[in-house]
């Protein structure tokens, strides 16, 4: 008996290019499906992170403190109290925006939940952070400030210019 080995290398060939091709698309498939679950641990952790009762109470703080009418020569002399609230909510900013910056979520997702709490801080935390980025070095805050920027794009794009002015009362929060 005679065998085609043409016929059989072709055949396997075929079948090995077939196994492959599935095995790459289950691959893929998996691949999707743990970027949707780390984007998911991501947002659980942000959201774990800003809407405990005590990060909520720091907001609150800060939104209530004249933070952003006071002169930096000033910032020394906010009580306690208050000073240790602006820090955690800069704090919190300054992890989410490592996160959003570094890629370990995605920042529609970040923006549509959280862009009012964000720009609302950050037009708190504006004058704050620049001052003590004179006093501590440019690192501090550099991730609330970008973070600021790319939210207040999105808000934009997605919302309008008027729509910006008419809840932040402002034409732009941050300075290009």
């Amino acid at each position: 008996m005679d065998v085609d080995w043409t016929a059989v290398t072709a055949v396997f060939t075929g079948l090995t290019f077939v196994v492959l091709a599935l095995a790459g698309s289950y691959a893929g498939f998996q691949f999707r499906e743990m970027s949707r679950a780390r984007t998911l641990e991501a947002l659980n952790q942000i959201h774990s992170e800003l809407h405990g009762e005590k990060a909520k109470c720091d907001r609150g703080i800060l939104y209530r403190s004249r933070l952003d009418d006071m002169p930096p020569a000033e910032f020394k002399s906010l009580p306690d109290a208050e000073r240790g609230a602006v820090e955690r909510v800069a704090d919190s900013w300054q992890h989410v925006g490592m996160v959003a910056r570094y890629h370990l979520i995605r920042r529609d997702i970040l923006f549509e939940y959280f862009a009012g709490a964000l720009l609302s801080s950050y037009k708190k935390l504006k004058n704050y952070i620049a001052e003590t980025q004179t006093q501590r070095g440019p690192v501090y805050g550099k991730h609330v400030v970008w973070l600021a920027k790319e939210c207040e794009r999105y808000f934009k794009k997605a919302y309008g210019d008027l729509e910006f002015r008419r809840v932040f009362g402002a034409r732009t929060l941050v300075d290009d």
